[in-house]
């Protein structure tokens, strides 16, 4: 009788754990979501801000190498208009 007294109180024992375990889990889960959507969140706005950086530098460097080309070209008129 003490047998069965004893399994069954851990029995008791081994659901409230479980118990524990799923509501911890679940709270957890939930607080780790909120958290992994912030991280993302910022992430996200810093990526955009990287690639609005990286965009702008490159255009600004695609309209110097662009200015210098028609420099070039200009320069090349001018001596092809020299030779005639």
């Amino acid at each position: 009788m003490g047998h069965c007294t004893l399994h069954q109180h851990f029995s008791a024992i081994e659901k409230e754990l479980d118990l524990l375990k799923k509501t911890t889990k679940g709270e957890f889960s939930s607080s780790l979501f909120t958290d992994l959507q912030t991280e993302v969140k910022i992430q996200g706005e810093e990526l955009h801000k990287e690639v609005k950086m990286a965009t702008e530098a490159i255009e600004d460097s695609t309209k110097t190498y662009i200015g210098e080309i028609n420099l070039q070209i200009t320069g090349l008129k001018q001596q092809v208009a020299d030779l005639s």
